[in-house]
């Protein structure tokens, strides 16, 4: 594992502007901003996938991943005009946001300056939770976090992938009728298992229906799901766990349907703009 040091100054480096002279780019920095705690990235070995963490204050970051280098880039809101402290380029500002999208292609673990707080996972699918199982179980097992995990569908499309489970679950898991029938249950019962070894402390399963893999967003948000029920239940989540952050998974064009969609119900949960 590499070591990271806290930075204290904003940063944001434009499309156009190379990282390849500045003495920090081989660091695991992540450059903070104001409203936040100093925050730094730790670079493992394991398996995580890209996330989108929202948090209270905190302004959109993109960060990219080179090797074990994490670096900003691009899509900052509301820094100061500050430079880098390695390379000296200017950084540039367009407003402070009260709530945003801290968006980032991670493979570390956090390390917190203070203990991490509340964080809910919004997630499609029962066993999605992998896509940050390192962050996770350095939060809530290693440094004592809260970690809960929304899950709003219960994953019977997946009977297609379901071949190395027949053995171990006794059925014929791959056959469509028999495989959305019993799957709900054997994935959410992983789900909780799984969830035990992160440090997760409780689950909340919006049982909707997962029809088949789909690149298309609206498959989820306007054609299957119930989506004021899953909108206010994230709405009354945030409200009263006063979560400081929410994970879910970038949502790419090119990705899972499902997967945009519930970082969609994330982000665009009315009670973002209401949070300060």
């Amino acid at each position: 594992m590499l070591g990271a040091r806290q930075v204290s100054q904003t940063h944001r480096l434009d499309e156009d502007q190379s990282l390849n002279n500045c003495p920090v780019r081989d660091s695991t920095e992540l450059y903070p901003t104001e409203p936040l705690h100093a925050l730094s990235v730790y670079s493992a070995d394991c398996h995580m996938g890209p996330v989108v963490a929202t948090t209270r204050g905190a302004v959109p970051t993109q960060v990219q991943q080179e090797g074990n280098a994490f670096m900003t880039k691009a899509t900052m809101l509301g820094v100061n005009r500050k430079r880098c402290p390695g390379c000296g380029i200017r950084a540039r500002g367009r407003g402070i946001v009260p709530l945003a999208v801290l968006i980032a292609l991670v493979l570390p673990v956090l390390l917190y300056a203070q203990p991490p707080g509340k964080t809910l996972l919004v997630v499609a699918h029962p066993d999605d939770e992998y896509y940050f199982a390192a962050t996770v179980y350095r939060m809530a097992v290693q440094l004592g976090g809260t970690v809960d995990e929304l899950v709003i569908t219960n994953g019977e499309a997946g009977f297609h992938y379901s071949t190395l489970a027949e053995p171990l679950y006794g059925k014929t898991l791959t056959t469509e009728e028999t495989g959305r029938r019993e799957l709900p249950a054997i994935r959410r019962g992983e789900t909780l298992r799984a969830g035990k070894i992160l440090g997760i402390r409780d689950h909340f399963f919006l049982e909707q229906k997962d029809q088949v893999f789909t690149t298309d967003r609206d498959s989820g948000l306007k054609h299957l799901w119930d989506s004021g029920y899953i909108q206010q239940t994230i709405s009354d989540l945030i409200r009263g766990q006063h979560y400081q952050y929410v994970f879910a998974i970038l949502p790419r064009p090119t990705t899972h349907g499902h997967h945009q969609a519930a970082t969609a119900f994330a982000v665009e949960c009315p009670i973002f703009c209401a949070v300060g």
